[in-house]
């Protein structure tokens, strides 16, 4: 397992802040924590996790479908039953390709890798990346959109349109649980936000 960490980090973008390796680290994270919980075969999780991602500087677009292709050739001598969960996870693992999980590692890496556009992490995430497009923080005159068509015209928006939903489109309880609470926070620091835009603290 050390090795197969090793080569996945050779793969990563280490000036990547919002797909990098720290991203995986927090969904291997969360992903030990969901299975244990739900009872998960944490090798096949484990494997997953580090790998979800490894073909993303080559297809950002479609990296889901060039990591499974770059971790059926790592795993090759590998438990040909385990891999193919681990495949199927990685295949699946995007809520914005609408593929839906079949295993319950594959449904475990799907919750972890959207928690991890939530709370704390995912303001920041979204903050990181929208300094990185350019893309303004807030546009008071417009109304603040509730509705993703591909492209968040702000950081604000993006908030609203994806990160606040996440909460709804988790699999596990366990998953559920977790979201409530960045849920919970995200609201809290958006208040803080307006208020604080508009001078009232």
């Amino acid at each position: 397992m050390k090795e197969i960490r090793k080569i996945a980090k050779k793969y990563m973008n280490k000036n990547d802040g919002a797909h990098g390796w720290d991203h995986v680290t927090r969904v291997y994270n969360l992903c030990m924590r969901i299975g244990k919980e739900e009872g998960a075969d944490l090798e096949v999780l484990e494997l997953a996790a580090f790998l979800h991602d490894i073909g993303i500087s080559e297809d950002r677009e479609n990296h889901e479908k060039v990591s499974a292709e770059i971790t059926r050739e790592i795993l090759k001598d590998y438990d040909k039953k385990k891999m193919e969960n681990v495949i199927h996870c990685i295949e699946v693992h995007r809520f914005s390709k609408g593929l839906k999980p079949i295993t319950l590692e594959a449904k475990i890496l799907q919750d972890a890798d959207k928690l991890d556009v939530s709370g704390a992490i995912g303001i920041v995430r979204t903050m990181f990346y929208s300094g990185f497009l350019n893309r303004p923080v807030y546009i008071p005159e417009k109304e603040i959109s509730h509705e993703y068509d591909g492209e968040s015209e702000t950081a604000v928006d993006h908030i609203y349109e994806k990160l606040m939903k996440i909460r709804e489109k988790l699999n596990t309880e366990t998953a559920k649980k977790i979201a409530e609470q960045r849920h919970d926070f995200m609201k809290k620091f958006m208040e803080e936000f307006f208020d604080e835009w508009e001078g009232k603290r």
